[in-house]
């Protein structure tokens, strides 16, 4: 009887060490990458070139500030599962549909983790390129933001919002919030609102890092 409450118990926790581990190995592949951009294009990257709303904006961010540092396979334009065989939809913890765009485009890592960017996007209060990584690719796990998707962003050339950004050029999109202020944005009553759209935005990769890449028990993980 003990066992078999136990075993439970053990799955979950391997699944939650597993995620923090796949997101914390494909943060760093990207923020290396963005470390390794600045000995090309300056340490100000408030100035850098930046995307604009059209549907070669990817293709200026990949060229520029991915193909060169990162190694990538499968690179895609448009929505995820326009391109990609997808195990289910994309949702948030709400259950409602994550945001996503055509002018957005998509590419793969050798550690199998999928990388969604799009460019030029209002988030919680300022424009940048919104980046979502699916830590184990659209055809496994729940697709699902804050389980097996996390969002970050870029503020590569957007002045204000790299000043408003502490954390660097890649960062979470709840930069400067308490932990309770994130907590309601890493929820299942939270509807992903961003200042344009629904859908968009959780908090949940910034719960992980500050509570040092951990998934602690409050955290929405059921």
């Amino acid at each position: 009887m003990v066992a078999a409450l136990t075993i439970p118990v053990l799955t979950g926790n391997y699944k939650k060490r597993e995620t923090v581990n796949r997101l914390k190995s494909t943060y760093s592949i990207i923020n290396n990458a963005m470390e390794r951009a600045k000995v090309d294009y300056g340490t100000d990257y408030s100035i850098w070139q930046r995307s604009s709303h059209d549907r070669y904006a990817f293709e200026l961010i990949y060229s520029l500030y991915i193909k060169p540092y990162i190694k990538t396979v499968d690179v895609k334009k448009g929505t995820i599962c326009r391109n990609y065989n997808c195990k289910k939809e994309y949702t948030t913890l709400s259950g409602q549909p994550m945001y996503q765009h055509d002018y957005g485009g998509s590419f793969t890592l050798p550690n199998g983790a999928l990388v969604h960017i799009i460019p030029y996007f209002c988030g919680v209060d300022l424009y940048s390129d919104i980046v979502y990584i699916d830590i184990d690719g659209p055809e496994k796990g729940e697709n699902r933001l804050g389980k097996d998707v996390f969002d970050y962003r870029l503020s590569i050339g957007h002045g204000e919002t790299a000043k408003y950004i502490k954390n660097g050029i890649f960062a979470t999109p709840c930069e400067g919030f308490t932990r309770d202020e994130i907590l309601v944005k890493c929820s299942k009553n939270f509807d992903g609102a961003s200042c344009t759209a629904k859908g968009a935005v959780s908090c949940c990769a910034a719960l992980i890092m500050q509570d040092g890449w951990e998934i602690t028990e409050d955290y929405p993980w059921k």
